[in-house]
């Protein structure tokens, strides 16, 4: 076989290597690469969050000892929060398909939200003493934090409704 570049069953230099045939080197420079894109896109998503969340503390005059106590309350929220995303699920799963009215669908969606963010945000409230929410505030926050959720998850709620229509 020709190294000629106009032939196109000659392997060319620009071509994807399959993993299991790239060297050591290669092998390490490509996990490494992605771990750093990997943890730039957490550090991204943590810092909106975290923002966020600093943002409407300061339009609601919450009070917090330090950024670093800030930090601990947002990664609770967080991690918390994913965890009662799965134990909301079952209510989603059970209620959506027998929802026919969109509106009706959009209302329960905000409430179960709502009620689920405000559980999550007084469950770590409650653990950390180095910031403290009051009770409206908590609700408000729900509520906020909801009505994003439902924004950004509309398409999950339309996906669940079509699957058992057709």
């Amino acid at each position: 076989m020709s190294n000629n570049m106009n032939d196109p069953t000659s392997p060319r230099e620009d071509d994807d290597i399959p993993f299991r045939e790239m060297n050591r080197k290669q092998k390490i420079t490509t996990v490494i690469i992605i771990t750093a894109l990997l943890t730039m896109a957490a550090g991204i998503l943590f810092g909106i969050y975290f923002f966020g969340m600093a943002g409407l503390f300061n339009i609601f005059g919450v009070q917090y000892d330090s950024l670093l106590s800030l930090a601990i309350f947002v990664i609770s929220v967080f991690f918390l929060g994913i965890i009662a995303d799965f134990c909301f699920l079952v209510i989603y799963v059970i209620l959506i398909p027998k929802i026919n009215n969109n509106s009706t669908l959009l209302i329960l969606s905000i409430l179960v939200e709502t009620f689920k963010n405000w559980l999550v945000l007084f469950t770590v409230d409650e653990f950390m003493g180095s910031i403290s929410l009051a009770l409206h505030t908590e609700w408000i926050l729900a509520f906020i934090l909801a009505l994003i959720e439902i924004a950004f998850n509309d398409e999950k709620l339309d996906n669940w409704k079509r699957k058992d229509v057709a």
